[in-house]
């Protein structure tokens, strides 16, 4: 994932998501999970709406809020890996403020469970 795209500042303090929403072109994510090395990085179920891990992950990165990101490829080794991840189209997108208060540290950690 490079968050520089919704997160740096280019142009007259606007991201590059923002700028391509701007101009109506579509932006394709690209493996979001840099090859499977993200999927063990345990993320909230409770803030997320999902189950397994991958799910997980995908949901943030459908839950970007841009209207120029129109499509996320992701590559799945195994068929299980498909199933499960196909948790996320049954899932409603984050809000935005649900989304950003994914990178908000929590008050009282706990350990998350993967």
């Amino acid at each position: 994932m490079m968050p520089e795209a919704f997160a740096d500042k280019y142009i007259e303090d606007r991201s590059f998501l923002d700028i391509a929403g701007e101009y109506d072109l579509n932006v394709v994510s690209n493996s979001p999970m840099l090859s499977g090395s993200l999927i063990n990085i345990p993320m909230p179920s409770d803030l997320l709406k999902c189950n397994y891990n991958g799910a997980k992950h995908l949901q943030l990165i459908q839950s970007i809020p841009s209207k120029a990101l129109v499509c996320t490829l992701v590559g799945q080794k195994l068929n299980r890996h498909v199933r499960k991840n196909l948790e996320v189209l049954f899932t409603q997108p984050l809000e935005e403020d649900e989304w950003l208060n994914v990178f908000v540290p929590q008050s009282d950690p706990k350990p998350i469970q993967a």
